[in-house]
């Protein structure tokens, strides 16, 4: 994975791949969400936030809005039989926003389920659910984290300075007999 985020991240419109990328499986059937997020991370450190906050809400709004526009006529005729859904609707409708975001912050249902959960209930906006997805860009932001800190370990270069530097640092506390000091952690 380490030679891919590093032909990635030096060809010229390597965000842009990451971010068709992302697009494409907020759609469902696909899966990979998270999977790609970390590789946001693996590639670009935390500068990867940038392309996978703007996939990740772009994405999830172009689902939202071409699943709602193909399938709004087979949804209503579909709520109109089902109590249960319509129910469902109708508790969504009633407590509006805040729990769209608690649903859409969840990790349940999976993220483009969620997409296709949303824009299959005719009560919620765009705008509503657009702004639920920015909540959960903090989410996004430690899947990047974890992605940037796999890639540190997975640099050959990179992994052999901490290395160095631990067992320096290591020798040291043994030779003097006191506790660990925080220069490892630097």
């Amino acid at each position: 994975m380490y030679d891919l985020a590093v032909v990635i991240r030096r060809l010229p419109y390597g965000s842009f791949i990451l971010i068709a990328a992302i697009v494409l499986i907020s759609f469902p059937p696909f899966i990979g969400h998270s999977t790609l997020m970390n590789l946001c991370g693996f590639t670009y450190g935390m500068q990867g936030f940038i392309p996978a906050a703007i996939s990740t809400v772009g994405g999830s709004a172009l689902v939202f809005v071409v699943l709602r526009s193909l399938f709004s006529n087979r949804l209503r005729k579909w709520t109109a039989s089902n109590e249960r859904w319509a129910a469902f609707e109708a508790v969504i409708r009633a407590r509006g926003l805040p729990l769209i975001i608690l649903i859409r912050i969840s990790s349940f249902p999976p993220w483009v389920y969620s997409n296709s959960l949303f824009a299959s209930i005719e009560s919620v906006s765009l705008t509503q659910f657009t702004f639920a997805t920015l909540f959960v860009l903090p989410r996004i932001m430690v899947y990047v984290f974890v992605g940037s800190r796999i890639a540190r370990l997975s640099d050959g270069e990179q992994r052999s300075n901490m290395d160095a530097s631990m067992l320096a640092s290591f020798s040291r506390c043994q030779s003097h007999d006191h506790p660990i000091s925080d220069d490892i952690y630097q």
